[in-house]
């Protein structure tokens, strides 16, 4: 604690050593009460002189501190004097500004108790100065003898006092406050006493608003409303010039001021057509979406250089029937990494919108209902360039799909030609809201051949699949799964004679799955396909897969695949230049055998001999006999002279 002005100037000489004025600074009731003592004679002691006084070669000035008697002070006897009340980690023979200027004092914390950490830009760090004893001070006289000795100027913010007698305001930026630091003891009061000025960094000033603040509040908004464009320009309002000058700090970040702002615009300007809060450090909209229905011609909010951060937070405001829309340099606008999606979000709460960031948007298409009657067209479904391609086709995707999700894909080999190549691609949905979690992809996405990430020509090679028995290897080893009927679409691009190509969408669930949901999947399939016959025989394929949103998911049916009154089973491909068109049941032909034991042996490194054992005693399942022989193998039932070729 403080000694209550014991440093006043003049009076006695207690203290004083022989050679000047002790370092104390007038010294304090304990120096007084041991002044006379000596030490005898010839004893060495600060420096052998019994009457060494350390400040007797300084100039003796009658300049008087305030609020630090009885600290740091040297006895007649040049020793130390001893500090019962010292706060904890001064220095001895220091102030109590070394004590607070190196941030270990109380007056360092911030508003919320805890110690500042700030990292910011030091141009906009908010200081606390504190002076001790400020409240035995005029204001006025304090306020001008600061601003007229500071080299910077000073509009303090929030003046008051404190519990403890002190004057205490904020200003912002650290070079004010290091100014405000230089000018300490450099004040003297007329009764003698020196001003000491501490400063800390700390949080932003606390705002309470009486009646007396919201009137200058109202008149602070209404310099800067402009009457004949109907625009209410609060951009950086907590820096208003004018309301610093009288030492007002109103951030519309808080929601005690944001609330306040908005009353005012019910009562007195509720005509506002353009409102502009750019750069106020806003993170929530849910107060400034109370204006919605208040100010029924707002068209334009100007939000930009805010702290927004989730787009949420804009549902807040959808109430707006809003034409203009800044939100450019708010945090939000990094979750877009495409301008689509960004202008969708905006779109579907801002169905009017002509302005975004600053830039005119394209009008958005859309019908125009003119009498209650009319309605807008039902979507079609499908499209067919001609009837015999739709029979074609869709009894061939009946074949194809009901063989599919049988447990045994490997008739599918009668669907595909010699030669047919085969692709997947496989991509998370960036479609679906982030905030709901979508189902893992991995398996799909690590055969994907996506030429945007691979970019190796062996992998690209690799991912390509080519050869019919290499494409149904394939499809087999693709979860088991189960269509909906109902949701495919079938778009038929080209017939001719010779070609069909068609693409089909739809969803499936993978039946195979352990889970008690099992994933439902969004899919579409390219087939190009040579007309055999009767039938198809697809040459080039490629499946995209990816995630649904949940509405659509939702939707999905266990329609099943209707069925077909003809042989179930696609026109097999042919096996020489010359094609051959027919029908076959379910069966492999030799040919196919021939060809699956040469794939076979080369997959497996065995010879054909034990290839063709393999496959036979599997009944030609060639993913069964897959799975037997990689379960032999890794038990070491496989005998050497399998792999003797």
């Amino acid at each position: 604690m403080y000694s209550e002005h014991d440093d006043r100037a003049g009076g006695s000489d207690r203290g004083r050593g022989r050679g000047g004025r002790s370092r104390g600074r007038g010294g304090g009731a304990y120096s007084r009460a041991r002044g006379n003592f000596k030490f005898p004679r010839g004893s060495y002691r600060g420096g052998g002189n019994k009457n060494f006084n350390p400040r007797s070669r300084v100039d003796d000035d009658d300049d008087v501190s305030m609020g630090d008697s009885g600290r740091g002070g040297y006895n007649r006897r040049g020793r130390t004097e001893r500090q019962p009340y010292r706060p904890p980690g001064a220095r001895r023979g220091g102030d109590s500004r070394d004590y607070h200027s190196r941030g270990r004092g109380r007056d360092n914390r911030n508003d919320r108790g805890g110690y500042s950490n700030y990292k910011g830009d030091p141009a906009t760090q908010w200081w606390k100065i504190m002076i001790p004893h400020g409240q035995k001070v005029d204001q006025d006289f304090l306020l001008e003898s600061i601003k007229d000795i500071c080299d910077l100027p000073v509009d303090p913010v929030n003046f008051h006092y404190d519990d403890r007698g002190q004057a205490v305001f904020y200003v912002q930026g650290k070079p004010l406050a290091d100014s405000l630091r230089a000018i300490s003891r450099r004040i003297t009061q007329p009764n003698g006493y020196k001003v000491i000025i501490n400063t800390a960094p700390g949080s932003p000033p606390p705002v309470e608003l009486d009646g007396e603040k919201i009137e200058k509040l109202k008149v602070g908004m209404s310099n800067r409303y402009k009457p004949e464009r109907l625009t209410l320009d609060l951009s950086n309002f907590a820096s208003d010039a004018d309301l610093r000058k009288e030492g007002l700090y109103f951030p519309i970040n808080r929601e005690n001021v944001m609330s306040t702002v908005i009353s005012i615009i019910e009562d007195h300007i509720p005509e506002v057509e353009t409102l502009i809060m750019s750069n106020n450090g806003i993170m929530k909209l849910e107060t400034l979406g109370k204006l919605v229905g208040k100010a029924p011609n707002l068209k334009s909010i100007d939000l930009s250089e805010n702290q927004i951060r989730f787009e949420n937070e804009l549902d807040k405001i959808q109430g707006f029937q809003l034409e203009a829309l800044n939100l450019d340099g708010n945090p939000v606008c990094k979750n877009f990494q495409e301008r689509a999606p960004y202008l969708r979000a905006i779109r579907k709460r801002f169905p009017n919108i002509q302005r975004l960031d600053g830039s005119t948007l394209t009008p958005q298409i859309g019908f125009e209902v003119l009498e209650s009657g009319n309605e807008i067209p039902v979507s079609q479904g499908s499209f067919f360039v001609d009837e015999s391609a739709k029979e074609i086709v869709l009894r061939f995707l009946e074949q194809y799909f009901r063989i599919y999700d049988s447990g045994d894909r490997q008739p599918l080999l009668e669907a595909y030609h010699d030669q047919a190549c085969f692709s997947l691609v496989a991509g998370m949905n960036k479609l679906v809201d982030r905030r709901h979690r979508q189902p893992d992809l991995r398996e799909y996405i690590q055969e994907s051949r996506n030429l945007k990430i691979i970019s190796g020509q062996y992998k690209r090679w690799k991912s390509l699949r080519t050869g019919k028995m290499s494409v149904v290897s394939f499809l087999c080893e693709l979860p088991k799964t189960q269509h909906d009927a109902s949701s495919m679409t079938v778009d038929v691009t080209v017939s001719t004679p010779a070609m069909i190509i068609f693409m089909v969408t739809g969803l499936y669930k993978e039946s195979s799955s352990k889970s008690d949901k099992p994933p439902v999947r969004f899919f579409s399939r390219t087939f190009v396909t040579e007309q055999v016959g009767n039938g198809l025989v697809i040459t080039n394929e490629q499946l995209n897969i990816t995630n649904p949103s949940q509405d659509v998911a939702k939707s999905f049916s266990n329609t099943p695949i209707p069925g077909s009154s003809v042989t179930p089973t696609p026109t097999p491909s042919p096996s020489t230049s010359t094609p051959t068109p027919s029908v076959v049941a379910p069966q492999v032909t030799p040919d196919v055998q021939k060809e699956m034991i040469k794939q076979f042996s080369l997959q497996s490194g065995m010879n054909e001999d034990f290839s063709l054992k393999c496959l036979i005693e599997n009944d030609w399942n060639y993913e069964k006999s897959a799975v037997v022989f990689t379960e032999l193998k890794a038990k070491g039932m496989i005998p050497p002279e399998a792999y003797r070729k």
